[in-house]
């Protein structure tokens, strides 16, 4: 044991000097006491840096799968976007095609409502021929083309009528005529 005091006494007597030499130390206790603080200053440093590290590594993580999602999103939402953008399309196509469509049906029946003039037009002309042939005063009004068309069609009737009796008064006369010359001669 005496031999380990005086490899001891050695060191007690460094810091003895260092004691001595310093301002800041008063003895080799304090000179003790401050490395004991430097060396819990420093556990506690690196326990503090140990949880920064592992803070920081959690923060990153988090940012890793943060950005994973929102990456996934903004993926998801670009597909969105570009079927929203083909549905568009598409009913711009269709819009495009019905307003097509209403344009040849508009056209069309500005077609069929001048044919419909023109026949109006038709039946008032042969009505109003009809009816000064007669002698008749024209007394339908103008936009009642029913009642003309009943007038015409009576009219043609009568002279449906009339046909088929001269008709036959001619089919009769010729062979009257045929007798009479048979008993003349």
């Amino acid at each position: 044991m005496e031999t380990k005091i005086k490899e001891y006494r050695l060191y007690e007597s460094y810091l003895s000097k260092v004691v001595e030499y310093s301002a800041e130390f008063t003895s080799i206790q304090d000179m003790i006491n401050r490395y004991l603080a430097l060396i819990f200053a420093k556990k506690h440093l690196a326990q503090v840096q140990e949880d920064s590290l592992k803070d920081l590594e959690n923060a990153r993580n988090d940012m890793v799968k943060l950005t994973s999602e929102k990456h996934l999103e903004i993926v998801g939402l670009n597909n969105q976007i570009s079927n929203l953008q083909s549905r568009y399309e598409t009913a711009n196509i269709k819009s495009l095609e019905c307003e097509q469509l209403v344009v040849r049906i508009k056209n069309r029946a500005v077609y069929m409502m001048n044919e419909i003039d023109e026949v109006k037009s038709s039946i008032w002309n042969i009505y109003e021929h009809m009816s000064l042939s007669k002698g008749h005063p024209v007394m339908i009004p103008k936009r009642d083309v029913e009642a003309q068309m009943l007038y015409v069609k009576r009219t043609l009737a009568e002279l449906c009528k009339i046909n088929q009796i001269l008709i036959r008064k001619q089919s009769k006369a010729p062979t009257k005529l045929k007798s009479e010359s048979k008993t003349k001669t």
